[in-house]
């Protein structure tokens, strides 16, 4: 499975922001999306989401005191049961993926396999292949 993300083909517009909040709460509340896009313009903007199979030391894994991090089919999750809400993962995460809601740790979960960020990305800036 690969989750990709081109920075450069990028062009802000925020459908993704909005697809992962209505997927998440039911609502588009782009704040509370597992995708963030920090605008640069004219440069190239930066993508905050998990970035899976790009970040080989999981930093966020060793940072998590409960063991709430985990790997499950080769993806990094957050198990909501164990996480404490002590935020020690959300510096660790050099992507600065994750964030803190309802007093949880939480970051992008692929939406079970079929990520609705990537469906609404019209430039191809996110991609998902989902089968190994």
């Amino acid at each position: 499975m690969q989750f990709r993300v081109d920075p450069e083909k990028c062009t802000e517009c925020g459908r993704c922001t909005m697809a992962c909040s209505l997927a998440k709460t039911g609502r588009i509340q782009p704040q509370e999306s597992r995708i963030s896009i920090v605008r640069c313009w004219p440069e190239v903007p930066e993508i905050k989401v998990c970035r899976f199979e790009d970040c080989p030391e999981h930093p966020c894994i060793e940072a998590c005191p409960f063991d709430a991090i985990i790997i499950v089919d080769g993806k990094v999750m957050i198990s909501d049961e164990l996480c404490r809400g002590c935020k020690l993962c959300v510096p660790a995460c050099p992507y600065k993926a994750i964030t803190m809601n309802n007093k949880k740790a939480v970051k992008c979960d692929l939406c079970g396999g079929k990520p609705a960020c990537v469906a609404e990305c019209v430039t191809s800036a996110l991609t998902y292949s989902g089968v190994k």
